[in-house]
């Protein structure tokens, strides 16, 4: 029945990223062991931003006259069109369906053209769409974003940013709201305090930089392996990817695809989705909430009832772990849900 955390509050770098830059790194948080087993939670995989990117390597700032939302509307098309090839589950599960994705997608993109000090331009957007488009499926579930998309700005490290695309070292780090400081991106050893502060395909693992281990490598608590591993008996292990397949029910199935290890049968089974309602585990069946509402269940129960996020411009509350007080790319700013802006933290 395991559900991983990590995974399920992440893709955010599609969910709660979708700022006009992925920076080239990875998002969401750090990889898991073998998954967490509550019955609650968000649909989602992964944090970080995921962004649109693309500008010229320079220094310098500035898209000039752009049509940003014909630009931002091609790039969230390729962007949740991969998505949606890859997983229509954590399309469903993060946005409801395909036409919010892009429409939220491209809300994450458009203030960025023109923000003070961003070198985000129209054709390296493009370029950073096409770069979406052509990634595996393997990519977007451990959340390794093309390093097309890495745009370099013109605010210095130490300065305050809403976007990787204004930072002199092409990253923002944001580890909460809507603004960040302008940092480099650390290698494998260097200290960290979310994935995305650590180069492409590292995670952020005990506060340091970590290359997660794939198919057969050595894994621990302090050794995690890919999103789309668990760690078994020490070794990374890829987790199972079609229904009915027999499964652990300690270890999971590939929920980036919408799969559970059903308890009752140890193969794995589709997790469901609702919109609003019950949700949690019934006995034989395992149900989330879609649009990126929290799966609200009380303690020592298994059933509880979904709580839709709030919309732009309503009040909102800090969630609790694991939940989504704002409709991605909305932030909780002052009580109330905030989109990013060009000057909101200038």
């Amino acid at each position: 029945m395991l559900l991983r955390a990590p995974l399920l509050l992440a893709l955010l770098a599609f969910a709660a990223g979708c700022s006009p830059t992925s920076d080239g790194g990875t998002g969401g948080g750090s990889g898991s062991t073998g998954g967490s087993s509550g019955t609650g939670g968000s649909t989602g995989t992964g944090g970080g931003s995921s962004g649109t990117g693309g500008g010229s390597s320079g220094t310098g700032g500035g898209s000039g006259t752009v049509d940003a939302d014909a630009v931002c509307t091609a790039w969230a098309d390729k962007m949740c069109n991969k998505l949606e090839s890859c997983s229509s589950f954590m399309v469903r599960g993060l946005y409801g369906d395909l036409a919010t994705c892009k429409a939220r997608a491209k809300v994450g993109c458009v203030p960025w053209f023109g923000a003070p000090g961003s070198a985000v331009t129209a054709a390296g957007t493009e370029r950073c769409g096409d770069a979406f488009a052509a990634m595996s499926c393997d990519d977007v579930e451990n959340n390794v974003n093309p390093i097309e998309c890495r745009v370099f700005g013109s605010f210095a490290n130490g300065a305050t940013c809403g976007d990787s695309a204004q930072c002199q070292s092409g990253h923002c780090s944001i580890t909460q709201g809507l603004c960040g400081t302008c940092k480099t991106r650390q290698q494998a050893g260097g200290f960290c305090d979310i994935d995305s502060n650590c180069e492409r395909g590292l995670i952020c693992n005990g506060g340091i930089c970590f290359a997660p281990g794939g198919t057969g490598a050595p894994c621990n608590m302090a050794q995690p392996c890919k999103n789309t591993h668990a760690c078994v008996n020490g070794q990374c292990q890829r987790y199972p990817t079609v229904f009915d397949a027999p499964c652990d029910v300690n270890v999971g199935c590939d929920n980036f695809l919408g799969l559970w290890c059903n308890f009752q049968t140890a193969r794995c089974d589709y997790l469901q989705l609702v919109a609003s309602g019950t949700c949690g585990y019934n006995g034989n069946t395992f149900t989330l909430c879609s649009r990126a509402a929290d799966c609200s269940i009380p303690q020592g129960q298994m059933l509880g009832q979904c709580v839709s996020p709030a919309n732009d411009g309503q009040t909102c509350t800090t969630a609790a772990p694991g939940a989504f007080s704002c409709f991605s790319p909305g932030q909780c700013i002052s009580g109330r849900c905030t989109l990013p802006s060009a000057t909101f933290c200038q």
